[in-house]
């Protein structure tokens, strides 16, 4: 395929910038390596005002609770009442006895 004058000069900008990047790392480095660990400039990345931690709601279990799953709206008072999506179902808690499930019909 043949590139157009402006992204061939893009193309090779890019190129140029990549190598320079790769050339000036340590030859032993490894990708799995930090780079730095200093604090990132605050001027371009700021901290949130504040922590966000969320408590558990209705749990009677102690200690850590696992993450990262389909149902973790449900486990925070924050969010409860919102639903949750398992495809092709949607699940929402409308009263603590009352659980609402809908399904679309659709092929899609």
């Amino acid at each position: 395929a043949r590139l157009c004058a402006p992204a061939w000069v893009m193309l090779s900008l890019l190129l140029s910038l990549v190598l320079s990047v790769v050339s000036a790392l340590p030859i032993s480095s490894s990708l799995l390596e930090a780079i730095s660990q200093d604090r990132p400039d605050s001027a371009v990345f700021p901290s949130p005002p504040e922590p966000h931690h969320v408590s558990p709601f209705g749990m009677e279990v102690a200690g850590a609770k696992q993450t990262n799953k389909f149902w973790s709206n449900w486990a925070v008072e924050e969010g409860r009442w919102m639903p949750i999506y398992p495809m092709p179902y949607v699940l929402q808690m409308a009263s603590p006895a009352n659980l609402m499930i809908s399904r679309c019909h659709d092929p899609m």
